[in-house]
């Protein structure tokens, strides 16, 4: 029974820091997106 707790927190585990993991991505996306327009409008 214990071994089968601990395995499942670990799945947990590893679910909620991918799940950060693509939301970080996903910001850190926007974020390039943004320094690309402010950057290719500087040149202009």
């Amino acid at each position: 029974m214990r071994p089968f707790y601990l395995n499942h927190v670990k799945i947990e585990t590893r679910n909620i820091l991918n799940t950060n993991t693509i939301l970080v991505f996903n910001r850190g996306k926007k974020i390039i997106t943004l320094l690309v327009t402010l950057h290719t409008f500087a040149i202009l």
